[in-house]
């Protein structure tokens, strides 16, 4: 038995070219190695931006060294500033890949991400999604997100939690 492969008996690869989550994995040692968010955080509760850094950190598992030692920053650079300066970019950009990839084709986001992206004056639904990373709305789509995850095609538009988000995205 002779073993001839076309071309189209090729492996099929079911990574989508437009999502660099399944192009990329976490490091091994992450703490949820193909989940880049932390489902056990229920609701972000902040009332200052320090707090607001601390969920942030918490729930996409950034990493950020616990003191700033003297010498390695300017004089003068009060702890926010150093903060900025060692801001975990990669496993933010897993958490928004992540969250991007899970909801890029659902009607409910989508229209959440387009009206957040107007505040930005965009119809861009990727700036919409990090505009709902801000500070104002953290609190309100971390929620929706993480309850859609959880109930996946039994979520809809009746659930309080996108309820409450569409109205503050629309005052």
């Amino acid at each position: 038995m002779s073993e001839n492969v076309s071309k189209s008996e090729e492996p099929v690869n079911n990574n989508d070219i437009d999502d660099p989550v399944g192009d990329k994995s976490l490091p091994k040692d992450h703490p949820y190695y193909n989940i880049p968010i932390n489902f056990n955080v229920i609701t972000p509760i902040y009332n200052n931006n320090v707090e607001y850094r601390k969920v942030l950190q918490e729930l996409c598992f950034l990493r950020y060294p616990d003191t700033f030692p003297a010498g390695d920053y300017p004089e003068g650079t009060d702890p926010e500033q150093c903060h900025e300066m060692t801001y975990d970019l990669e496993n933010m950009t897993y958490a928004i890949d992540f969250i991007w990839h899970n909801t890029r084709q659902q009607s409910l986001f989508v229209d959440l991400y387009k009206l957040a992206a107007v505040e930005m004056m965009t119809e861009d639904l990727e700036v919409g999604l990090a505009i709902l990373f801000s500070y104002d709305y953290l609190r309100y789509f971390y929620p929706v997100f993480r309850e859609y995850m959880i109930l996946n095609e039994r979520f809809d538009q009746h659930h309080p939690f996108y309820i409450l988000l569409k109205q503050k995205l629309q005052n």
